[in-house]
């Protein structure tokens, strides 16, 4: 790892086209502060993609009054079919140098594109990344990564390579690094790169691909991403059923890596998917879905499934490695109260943080 500080300059003569995806789907209330936030970039060679995915509200009229207002904004109809979909559509359509996916209910500084543009083509890299704010409805935003502020001129960059950049998935600033819409990518790197249809945790299925592919990862501390939180998303309401997608994706990265002789990063990988059955089967005793039995049952086999791997390839204490059993070899029940033990441990822990 590389760590550098550099004072930008301004893109040769803005001469890259970057092709902006931005999915839209019922975010009338969210829409026009997103795409102004975009047709007001200081670096002004975009290609806007709305792809309009069968909105219900008024979205769809707001992306067609947009594109009437300004020449580099294209529009696509199309029927429901996911995020993932959306932006495969944009992707198939788009024809820039650099690819960048926004969320329709998000928006970023005026220079995200200028910063990113000169981070990726001054470094010769092949993924340009910033951080974010979360920003809530109440109009509060939250620095989750620390206080720095957007000082171009003393921000911290730091150069990865693909191996380096991938480890970084599994450590410091998870999210902002799984995350696709904080990024702009080389777009050959999409030439045979796609999100799986029908699923959520998208970015967990697709990420670690394109960091595979890259040579070079460049980062800056500048936030200038604004993530908005919903209460009303998937991943803001109670627990859904469809968050297990994930797993899905953490046994993908799995085989990767072990198809790619990438042991290390599997460790990871199985490190993260223990970790998340145990803490989905908490959630799924907690939540008050219809078929929580059988999604508890689900996990449960899940786990037992996959324990060779926890066991083999995890270096744990004797107590996680004695856990790890339990959740194997118990009875359903004993596995029960194990999970309501761990979550009151885990609100004791909490508690005693805050007093």
């Amino acid at each position: 790892m590389k760590i550098v500080y550099v004072l930008f300059k301004e893109a040769d003569e803005m001469k890259y086209k970057i092709s902006v995806i931005i999915p839209v789907y019922n975010v009338a209330m969210y829409l026009s502060k997103c795409i102004d936030s975009v047709i007001n970039q200081t670096y002004k060679n975009l290609e806007i993609v709305l792809v309009e995915d069968g909105s219900s509200d008024d979205s769809g009229e707001i992306c067609d009054y947009y594109a009437l207002q300004d020449s580099r904004i294209k529009v696509i109809h199309k029927d429901n079919g996911g995020l993932s979909d959306a932006r495969n559509i944009g992707l198939d359509l788009a024809t820039g140098d650099y690819i960048s996916f926004i969320d329709s209910d998000d928006y970023i500084h005026q220079t995200f594109y200028d910063v990113l543009v000169n981070l990726i083509t001054i470094n010769n890299a092949d993924i340009a990344q910033c951080d974010f704010l979360k920003i809530y409805e109440d109009n509060n935003c939250h620095n989750i990564w620390g206080s720095k502020q957007n000082n171009e001129n003393s921000c911290e960059i730091t150069i990865l390579n693909n191996i380096a950049a991938l480890n970084n998935l599994y450590h410091q600033n998870c999210v902002s690094n799984v995350v696709v819409w904080n990024k702009i990518y080389k777009r050959n790197l999409f030439s045979d790169i796609r999100f799986p249809k029908g699923k959520i945790h998208e970015d967990e299925f697709t990420t670690y691909k394109l960091l595979y592919k890259s040579t070079k990862v460049v980062i800056t501390s500048n936030r200038l991403y604004y993530y908005l939180q919903r209460p009303n998303s998937i991943m803001g309401r109670e627990f859904n059923t469809k968050r297990l997608d994930v797993l899905e994706a953490y046994s993908a990265q799995i085989s990767f890596y072990e198809t790619n002789n990438l042991f290390e990063l599997k460790i990871y990988a199985i490190e993260k998917l223990e970790g998340l059955l145990r803490e989905f089967m908490i959630e799924v005793l907690k939540s008050n879905i219809e078929d929580k039995e059988q999604t508890f049952l689900y996990l449960v086999y899940y786990y037992r499934n996959a324990y060779h791997l926890f066991i083999n390839y995890m270096d744990v204490s004797i107590i996680k490695k004695f856990l790890m059993e339990l959740f194997h070899f118990s009875p359903i029940y004993v596995v029960r109260v194990l999970c309501k033990l761990l979550d009151f441990r885990k609100s004791l822990l909490k508690g005693s943080k805050t007093t």
